[in-house]
């Protein structure tokens, strides 16, 4: 199992909690794996996923597999990959100094999954990012439907001309972004 690209470049000399390591992945779990090898259960590095039901597993592996998504985003936006839009520009706005510790952080906790992974053996799987494409499409397709004059009521008066050059445009988008949902579901068929 190898570590993301974002931090491939670590050093062999480099090591979690500053310990000896072979490499980002040498770092040990500590805790229940550190009192075993201390009552010699361990032996050679016995499987740790034995200490789980699989229902544990799945938590474990869930947990950590959302959080290592969200550290390759944050190290992307460390690294200057910048999303711009029409209506928005996603940049991050932090001193130097700021950003090099987040990195350092960042690098250490990938590192920390690598080991829970390695140690527990846990399943690197591809991901068909389409399935969360649709459901934030669906989302947006629900607040979408949400957002015509009728319903914009709720934030204050509406005028009563607004319906029609906002209405139909917002239902157009609706509609694409249902559509485009219901293809990603269905692997991009058409």
């Amino acid at each position: 199992m190898g570590l993301p690209t974002i931090i491939s470049k670590r050093r062999k000399t480099d090591s979690l909690y500053g310990l000896p390591s072979n490499g980002p992945v040498e770092a040990f779990s500590f805790g229940i794996a550190a009192r075993h090898v201390e009552n010699g259960k361990l032996g050679q590095r016995m499987a740790l996923d034995k200490l789980l039901n699989m229902a544990q597993r799945n938590r474990i592996l869930t947990v950590l597999r959302t959080l290592e998504l969200d550290l390759v985003e944050a190290q992307a936006a460390l690294d200057g990959v910048q999303q711009e839009g029409i209506l928005f520009r996603a940049e991050l706005n932090l001193p130097e100094e700021h950003r090099a510790a987040i990195a350092a952080e960042i690098e250490a906790a990938l590192s920390e999954i690598a080991g829970l992974a390695r140690d527990f053996r846990l399943p690197a799987t591809q991901q068909n990012v389409a399935s969360k494409i649709a459901a934030a499409l669906s989302v947006d397709w629900a607040d979408l439907t949400d957002s015509i004059s009728g319903t914009l009521g709720r934030y204050g008066p509406v005028d009563p001309g607004l319906g029609e050059v906002l209405d139909a445009r917002v239902e157009r988008l609706s509609e694409r972004a249902l559509a485009i949902a219901s293809q990603m579901r269905q692997g991009g068929r058409a």
